[in-house]
């Protein structure tokens, strides 16, 4: 691509468990010589975002979808309708617990990227909601910031997972307040920007019932 249109960036919103679409349509970006300077993401983008800054190529998406499909085996929700309602009953933040979702972020990311100051070959931001004033909070800015504490706060849907605390502030799902980013990458300076959306077609769903329900319909 002509320098003209640099930078350019990829954002990749939130979708729940529709985010391992995004790893096949990053693939097809890559084989057609389309290589971003920026990536952005959004709940399940953001850990795609974070996954693809350490190898922004062809067999980096091969590996997200690898990544993808070694999930289904991980126990990302553990436990079952007993165990969501004892933690109801108890007070606890959230249905599931998020050890498992951390362990295996951390399990699949490459070694030598810790913070975001660790990826070089894209700029990378992150988006976060603070859940006390409704306002957007991006990771990436500060380059000692932990991949991780982005990743799973960006992750953490209010009801499914429990929300971050870092520094005085707590952090939930990017989504709640900018599921498709796009003016963040525009605001870091992106020329041309590649949206890869996990929005619905317009076919509408049959509303969830129950809180359960509802907070899993949230996730999708």
């Amino acid at each position: 691509m002509n320098d003209q249109n640099r930078p350019i960036a990829i954002v990749l919103s939130g979708g729940g468990t529709r985010g391992a679409l995004q790893a096949g349509a990053l693939k097809a970006l890559f084989e057609h010589g389309i290589q971003p300077d920026i990536l952005v993401g959004s709940s399940a983008g953001a850990m795609n975002a974070a996954f693809i800054a350490t190898d922004p190529s062809v067999a980096g998406a091969d590996n997200l979808a690898n990544i993808w499909r070694r999930a289904a085996d991980a126990d990302l929700f553990p436990g079952n309708i007993l165990t969501q309602a004892l933690r109801f009953l108890l007070g606890k933040e959230s249905l599931y617990p998020n050890e498992n979702l951390r362990r295996y972020v951390e399990d699949n990311t490459p070694p030598g990227f810790q913070r975001f100051g660790d990826i070089t070959a894209v700029r990378l931001l992150v988006t976060a909601g603070d859940l006390v004033t409704g306002t957007l909070f991006l990771f990436g800015e500060d380059p000692d910031a932990l991949l991780i504490d982005g990743v799973m706060a960006s992750a953490a849907l209010p009801g499914i997972y429990p929300p971050i605390r870092l520094d005085g502030l707590t952090l939930v799902d990017g989504g709640v307040v900018a599921n498709v980013p796009i003016t963040i990458a525009a605001d870091a300076g992106a020329k041309t920007i590649y949206t890869i959306s996990l929005g619905f077609n317009g076919t509408p769903r049959m509303p969830a019932q129950g809180a359960l329900g509802i907070a899993l319909q949230g996730l999708d």
